[in-house]
Order: structure tokens, then C-alpha cells, then sequence
């Protein structure tokens, strides 16, 4: 089939910009939170947790609050470290408008003043995931 060359382009352009345009659009499901906190990262991340046998399998919610979901999961396997039969995983909520105000609790702490980024959410958690674990283990003692 020969095509004139005016429409050739016009379809050619059209064909650019619907590439184009389906890169932007997104779908709300692609971003949305299931099970209250977790989004399509953190799925993948506890997929990688069961699939690598850290993990045996992860069971369903325990706890949720205003800033965090616990999850209840079996351990697994970690090469020669022991991981317990039974796990908590605590999944931290970034959708939040609280959100926004976790940083000062960081920002304040002299541990984290120089690894303190206000611009990326993730490694905002990141540093309040150790500020936590920090204070376990200083409760713990």
C-alpha cells in the first residue's frame, strides 16, 4: 500500500505523540496504596524478601497507625545468619500529609544531620527506619 506523504507524516506524528503520551499517563492504580501502606515499591521489595527466602511468606496486617503498618511474616533462610520463625515487618506510610513533618525529628538528631535530605521521601524513611532501630536497640540494653 502506498501512502501520499502528507498523510505518511501525519500519521507519523500522531504515532510520536500517542508513544509519548502513554509514557506520561498513568494509571491511579499504578501509585495507590493497598493494604493502607503499601505501594507497588514496597510490593516489590517484600517480593524480593520472599524470593531471595529471607522471607518465608508474608501473612497479612497486624497493626495499623498513623504512621505505620506492621505486617506478620514467617522467616526463612539469610545464608548463615538466623532469622526468627516469626517476624514483624514494619512498613512506614510516604503518602501521608503527616509525612511531610517527620523530617524535624531527623533533621534535630546530630546522627543524621549530614546524610539529611528533605527532597527524596524513600531515604527520608530510610534514616527514620535506623533512627527506630537505633532506639530498639538502645531500649533493649
Amino acid at each position: 500500500m502506498v501512502l501520499p506523504n502528507h498523510v505518511y507524516n501525519v500519521l507519523k506524528v500522531h504515532s510520536y505523540k500517542e508513544d509519548h503520551r502513554s509514557h506520561r499517563v498513568h494509571d491511579k492504580k499504578e501509585i495507590s496504596t493497598a493494604e493502607q501502606a503499601i505501594d507497588p515499591k514496597t510490593r516489590l521489595l517484600l517480593y524480593k524478601l520472599v524470593n531471595a527466602e529471607v522471607l518465608e511468606c508474608i501473612n497479612g496486617s497486624i497493626s495499623t497507625g498513623k504512621e505505620a503498618c506492621v505486617f506478620h511474616a514467617f522467616g526463612g533462610k539469610m545464608g548463615d545468619l538466623l532469622v526468627p520463625n516469626e517476624c514483624a515487618i514494619k512498613v512506614f506510610k510516604t503518602t501521608l500529609n503527616e509525612f511531610r513533618t517527620r523530617d524535624r525529628y531527623i533533621k534535630e538528631d546530630f546522627r543524621f544531620k549530614d546524610r539529611f535530605s528533605k527532597l527524596n521521601p524513600r531515604k527520608i524513611i530510610k534514616l527514620w527506619a535506623e533512627k527506630e532501630m537505633h532506639n530498639l536497640n538502645r531500649m533493649r540494653r
